[in-house]
């Protein structure tokens, strides 16, 4: 139990898990006032040495956590995983994937698989008041409740999946195995990073969510800029929030700019766009070739988490 504990499984039988039990050594890398951060240093099974950093940045409302994971050169099957054991009362978890939010058994079809998950930017667990997001920037596999079989041998034997969820909120960041036998490298020798953000909210908004996640995965660069040069602002900005721009890029014959919208919210959102000069001469939706289908006159609406794909033409 706890935040960010390791597992090893030498084999494939998930009771055979392992943890750490060598001498741990924790000692304070930054100690503020800006960045605090501990570095948590131990030998761990299947390792030469396992590295846990945990960052706080004041003004910042998460937790960073890196995990160095030198993995000895070990060929036969085995994996690693990372638990985080969550206390939210009557807690949901909920896993983001492409265009929607999904709950585990809730929501998934019969016979789909249960033993393990492929998340996209974060997962996350609250009840009606509070939770807690954790963006899982480098390892999307995910295992909900428990540590499981992931190639029950012999190949089909039907009692090694899962069948059914019970509620909890923990869960384990699946981050290494070498159980399939296929044509790529049969260990992970060296240093691996993964890392993850942990932040508390008040009631689940999967909008909010998905703003962090991709804020996590794709933080924003800071790169040298001449000072006598006047700013430029945004070409384009956006309301309500919940509506996020995935894609702008110019169109094949470089008269306009295609513009893809997704509305992260669970709840209808009508987007207002605000262009920046030169300002498009025309908007319009159009269809999976870019082509204009209907002009737009005014805000677009949007169903929960619906995508729409404008083009939005340029003065001559």
């Amino acid at each position: 139990q706890g935040l960010n504990t390791y597992h090893y499984v030498p084999g494939r039988d998930p009771k055979a898990v392992q943890g750490i039990k060598g001498p741990v050594q924790v000692r304070v890398e930054e100690a503020g006032p800006l960045v605090a951060s501990l570095v948590i240093e131990s030998p761990a099974p299947g390792c030469r040495k396992l590295i846990r950093r945990l960052t706080l940045v004041d003004g910042l409302s998460y937790a960073a956590i890196t995990n160095v994971v030198d993995k000895e050169p070990i060929r036969k099957p085995e994996s690693v995983h990372f638990g985080f054991d969550l206390n939210v009362p009557a807690g949901l978890i909920r896993l983001d994937i492409p265009w929607a939010v999904i709950r585990p058994e809730t929501d998934q079809l019969p016979g789909a698989c249960k033993n393990y998950f492929t998340v996209g930017r974060w997962v996350d667990v609250s009840n009606q008041r509070l939770g807690l997001t954790c963006a899982v920037i480098d390892a999307p596999m995910l295992e909900v409740g428990a540590i499981r079989v992931d190639v029950p041998r012999p190949i089909g034997q039907p009692e090694a999946w899962v069948k059914h969820l019970e509620p909890t909120q923990r869960f384990f960041s699946y981050v290494m195995n070498n159980y399939w036998e296929t044509n790529y490298k049969a260990d992970q020798e060296g240093p691996t990073v993964f890392r993850y953000a942990l932040r508390p909210h008040g009631p689940f908004d999967p909008a909010d969510c998905a703003r962090f996640g991709i804020e996590r995965s794709q933080p924003l660069i800071a790169v040298p800029a001449d000072p006598a040069q006047p700013t430029r602002g945004s070409m384009l900005t956006i309301e309500p929030t919940s509506v996020i721009v995935t894609m702008l890029r110019p169109s094949s014959n470089g008269r306009a700019f295609i513009l893809r919208l997704f509305n992260a919210s669970d709840k209808p959102a009508v987007a207002r766009l605000q262009w920046a000069e030169p300002q498009p001469t025309a908007v319009s939706l159009c269809d999976q070739y870019h082509r204009p289908t209907k002009r737009l006159k005014g805000a677009v609406q949007l169903a929960p988490f619906e995508i729409v794909t404008l083009r939005a033409e340029l003065a001559d």
